[in-house]
């Protein structure tokens, strides 16, 4: 009988001990270390989160985002009303949050232990705090005629404004220390100005709801403000690079200046925490109006592409605990068909200093600094990323990020060194992009491979874990060349075209379609025995059929290129169902051939490609990048 009780008792302790166990592995391991009266804000993240499983690849922006926000929406209003119950029946003050499911609350640490306790939570993890990218700020002024600034003009954006691209009905957005709404140089870009009055409704809002713990005294702007207002002047610095107008010298310094932007302050004086930047992500997905909710957002008012020059060190509380929720609310945001472009950081040179959320994920363009002369800024943080031991190749790109002149909140203009600076150039870029192609709006993968594949390639006589070449962990893919991206992109330039009323075959065993890129180098392009694509860089000779300064439209919907591989086997080259190049053996060259060669055919000019269309009557644009890659781009059909 004594055996038995104390077997029991073994038993009842070690499951009570193994139940605490559990919950404490539920805990981020600095709230366990809190005095235990002391008041903590920390976020509940709920067992349950929502699978995008339905998402298309034909969806338009406006499609994506309806069902992102409303796959989100359900499971957290869903799941989140029992612990919601528990929190109010404790009088514990809450805020909701659905882009990733989970709950930020306050209190003290037998609070947080209670909650690990249930059933429907995943992990509890503090609110880590973040910061903006701190740059240096000079001051020097431009002077002279009207011009565009240095950086506008290495990345070619006159160029594109010059082909009538201005970035027009695209939408920008940018989460940072506010915005100076009535700036001349950005007033008439922002969405909520008509030319007369303003409406901030879906257009702004203000995820600053008190003083940040690092900061004393009151905000200049104050807190959760109807309007927009910068309380440092980082977040108007962005966005006059972004989509601005002239500075005071009368000089362009926007790349998208016919953009339109909307705003988040997810930072109280340069200072946010993990739930201000939720609040901004879940904000842009389905923007609502100042006295609104999340739940009667309207996703259609979401940007196309999205600004953060910001960042959250280790020592400010982000770590491997709470990188995963950051993460999952910009993921979401990304498959709504939102661009987030990132900037990478300024802790060069060294290698591994791409180190800080948001920068650090896959899913972040992120983008490091070059000066007047293309090299790489001392102080742009290089790759590749350790922190999270993944050893991903970052940045994405370059852009100019040294001495940049924008405006300031008091209409003031000045320059400011930092990679904060170069992420807006490529905000803009995306703007000008699809601006040119409406059909690449939502297609978040397409602008990155685009705007990759286009970049100026360079390399550094250094190498960071030694990746050498292009990409690589200092320059990414190289520095922006938007003009590059709007030709390669724009049905426009790719004008004249032999139009062909079927396939188009060539005869030669191994023979090829040959297209020339932007530095004159040729690749043809042929197929191998299994039918699968070979590129290879290539010297004309006489036995080629040129195609002068035209590109070749094949007007019939599943029809393309007839490629004989080395064995004989016919392949036929076109566009799959998901708009990739696809190769599909057939039997025998087609007797409606519309065209056929018994040699090579080339395309001269680097600004023309091949136009296909898909079984479903898509056009796609094909063409060849410096890299030697051939890429198809969505467009309408001629």
């Amino acid at each position: 009988m004594v055996r038995s009780f104390f077997s029991v008792c073994l038993f009842l302790f070690l499951v009570v001990t193994n139940l605490f166990s559990q919950d404490k592995s539920k805990i981020d391991p600095k709230l366990l270390l809190l005095p235990e009266d002391s008041l903590e804000s920390f976020v509940i993240v709920l067992k349950e989160q929502a699978v995008l499983s339905g998402l298309k690849q034909k969806m338009t922006k406006n499609q994506k985002a309806k069902y992102v926000y409303e796959t989100l929406l359900k499971v957290a209003e869903s799941s989140q009303q029992e612990l919601i119950k528990d929190l109010n029946s404790n009088n514990i003050p809450y805020q909701s949050f659905y882009i990733v499911n989970c709950i930020e609350a306050k209190g003290n640490i037998q609070l947080i232990r209670r909650l690990a306790q249930r059933d429907d939570v995943a992990q509890i993890i503090e609110n880590g705090y973040f910061q903006m990218l701190k740059g240096v700020r000079d001051d020097s002024q431009d002077t002279g005629d009207r011009t565009p600034i240095w950086n506008l003009t290495k990345i070619g954006a006159p160029n594109v404004w010059n082909k009538g691209f201005t970035g027009q009905n695209v939408v920008v957005g940018g989460q940072d220390t506010g915005y100076g709404w009535s700036v001349a140089a950005i007033k008439s870009n922002y969405r909520g100005w008509n030319g007369t009055t303003a409406s901030h409704d879906y257009n702004w809002h203000d995820a600053i709801h008190m003083n940040d713990p690092s900061n004393t005294g009151t905000n200049p702007c104050g807190y959760n403000l109807s309007f927009p207002c910068d309380d440092n002047g980082h977040g108007t610095h962005t966005m006059g690079t972004i989509v601005g107008s002239v500075n005071n010298s009368n000089n362009d310094i926007g790349v998208a200046p016919g953009a339109k932007w909307i705003a988040c302050r997810n930072m109280e004086r340069g200072d946010g925490t993990l739930t201000t930047y939720i609040e901004c992500f879940e904000w842009f997905l389905a923007p609502y109006p100042y006295n609104g909710t999340p739940s009667n957002g309207d996703s259609d008012m979401m940007p196309h592409v999205i600004n953060n020059s910001w960042g959250c060190p280790i020592s400010e509380g982000c770590n491997s605990s709470n990188f995963a929720t950051m993460e999952a609310a910009l993921n979401n945001l990304r498959s709504a068909g939102c661009v987030i472009v990132v900037s990478a950081g300024n802790d060069g040179p060294n290698c591994n200093t791409v180190s800080n959320p948001a920068a650090i994920f896959e899913g972040s363009f992120s983008v490091g600094a070059t000066n007047s002369s293309d090299a790489i800024a001392s102080f742009s943080s290089r790759g590749a990323v350790t922190v999270d031991n993944s050893n991903r190749l970052k940045p994405n790109i370059s852009a100019p990020g040294v001495s940049i002149n924008s405006c300031y909140p008091d209409g003031t203009f000045g320059s400011i060194s930092g990679t904060s600076m170069a992420g807006p150039h490529v905000a803009g870029a995306v703007a000008l992009v699809i601006s040119a192609n409406s059909e690449l709006a939502g297609k978040v993968d397409k602008i990155e491979e685009i705007l990759e594949q286009t970049a100026i390639h360079y390399t550094s006589s250094t190498t960071c874990s030694n990746v050498s070449g292009t990409p690589n962990n200092i320059f990414g893919y190289g520095r922006l060349d938007v003009e590059a991206a709007v030709d390669i992109s724009n049905l426009s330039a790719y004008l004249p075209y032999v139009s062909i009323n079927g396939d188009l075959s060539i005869f030669a065993i191994s023979g090829g379609l040959i297209f020339t890129t932007r530095t004159n180098e040729k690749y043809r392009v042929t197929v191998g025995n299994t039918g699968n694509l070979s590129i290879s860089s290539f010297t004309i000779t006489n036995n080629t059929h040129d195609v002068m300064n035209s590109s070749i439209y094949i007007q019939n919907p599943g029809k393309g290129i007839v490629l004989k591989s080395p064995n004989g086997t016919l392949y036929r080259l076109n566009i799959g169902a998901n708009g990739e190049l696809q190769t599909t053996s057939i039997a025998s060259y087609p007797t409606q051939a519309a065209m056929s060669m018994s040699q090579d055919i080339h395309i001269d000019n680097s600004n023309h490609g091949l136009i296909l269309k898909d079984a479903a009557d898509n056009c796609y644009l094909v063409n060849i990048t410096t890299l030697g890659n051939l890429i198809s781009i969505p467009t309408n059909c001629p």
